[in-house]
């Protein structure tokens, strides 16, 4: 049963924890696999965007375009190549990757603002005493044009953004918390203390009055309530990770990597609906256009399965990639993009033959990834 939690208001302890605490936070990065900023930064090479340096291992040349052929484009898919610290600004129609952006250290998630000129991306590790950023990267300039400072907070994972773009919330794994920050004030304003575990992936409700919040740690979706800030819980499968809410409003999936299922639950009452078993290591969830199907990334199968999103029942899986992350559908046309953390690669789905059509070098170990519309 859904337990609730009493409102949880937290003064962030800015300056002064900083440095009592940036030896702890750093190694306990290191522990778990994260960045730790180096002082010996590339410069950029001919035909990589200006700003933030850029590690261009493994990175194909890009195809230059104009910013009116960029502006005659039905979109642009935007990747994060972890392992090179830059965002992959990639051309839909052929494939093949435009520009690079620079940012943070350990980029991952992406959540896009509203005016479709401009990104956020996490950094995971950040850039001083191993704390967590935020990169806003102008998609005109091609560029991180701001970083956002989110120390003493951590271990940044999944992003939320309203629909305004006043609010962003982040996953902070080293507090334990959700940031709601303030994009015009620049601004933490309520955090979020879990009772217990660490988040990972977030997603607002239709209203914006909930925000929902898996948990590996414990195995639970947290939901907290926005609106005056109580924090509520389901268990769910082992290792909860990716969710996405469903076309109709009306269900949360939650991707176990643990027990290789799906939970279906309730937005209201945080019940069960359904369980699906769809094979190790779920990761990732999107919806297709019309709705009609959801497709869940296989991390451990190298596959994608696709679901009757009223049905329930499980049509057909596709074969991809190694270690298949993040899935983004496209909102003109039918197709989605589905990255191998493994390959380096992006690969093109046609949602309606679920063929793959190819793949595209973005970078080394792509974990996020958003599709803009061109504005």
């Amino acid at each position: 049963m859904p337990t609730s939690y009493a409102p949880t208001r937290v003064s962030p302890p800015w300056r002064a924890l900083q440095f009592a605490c940036c030896a702890g936070f750093a190694a306990l990065l290191a522990a778990a696999g994260g960045c730790v900023p180096s002082t010996d930064v590339p410069a950029n090479p001919p035909g990589v965007t200006g700003g933030a340096p850029v590690d261009t291992t493994g990175l194909d040349p890009v195809l230059p375009l104009g910013a009116a052929e960029v502006r005659a484009l039905p979109g642009i898919l935007a990747v994060t190549a972890e392992g090179n610290r830059a965002v992959a600004l990639v051309n839909p129609l052929t494939g093949r990757p435009y520009a690079y952006a620079g940012v943070g250290w350990a980029p991952r998630a992406i959540a896009v603002m509203p005016d479709l000129r401009s990104i956020l991306v996490a950094n995971g590790a950040g850039d001083r005493y191993a704390f967590g950023s935020l990169s806003v990267v102008s998609l005109e300039e091609r560029r991180e044009i701001d970083r956002i400072d989110l120390s003493p907070y951590g271990g940044i994972r999944g992003l939320a953004m309203t629909q305004s773009g006043t609010y962003v919330y982040v996953a902070s794994e080293i507090r334990n918390a959700v940031l709601e920050f303030n994009l015009l004030s620049r601004t933490v304003g309520r955090v979020f203390t879990l009772p217990r575990g660490t988040p990972s992936q977030l997603v607002l409700d239709r209203t914006e009055t909930t925000l929902f919040v898996t948990d590996p740690l414990s195995s639970t979706l947290w939901a907290i309530d926005l609106t005056v800030g109580g924090i509520r819980e389901t268990r769910v499968g082992r290792d909860p990770l990716g969710l996405a809410l469903s076309p109709d409003g009306l269900s949360v999936w939650v991707t176990n990597q643990g027990d290789g299922t799906v939970t279906l639950v309730d937005p209201v009452t945080l019940g069960w609906q359904a369980t699906l078993h769809v094979g190790r290591l779920p990761s990732a969830i999107a919806f297709t256009r019309d709705g009609e199907k959801a497709l869940v990334v296989v991390s451990g199968e190298g596959a994608v399965a696709v679901y009757g999103t009223t049905s329930r029942a499980r049509l057909q899986a596709i074969a991809v990639a190694a270690y298949p992350s993040a899935i983004a559908v496209a909102w003109e046309g039918d197709m989605a993009y589905i990255t191998s953390a493994r390959d380096g690669v992006v690969q093109q789905i046609d949602t309606r033959t679920m063929q793959v059509l190819g793949s595209v070098v973005v970078g080394r170990n792509p974990m996020g990834i958003a599709w803009i519309p061109t504005p």
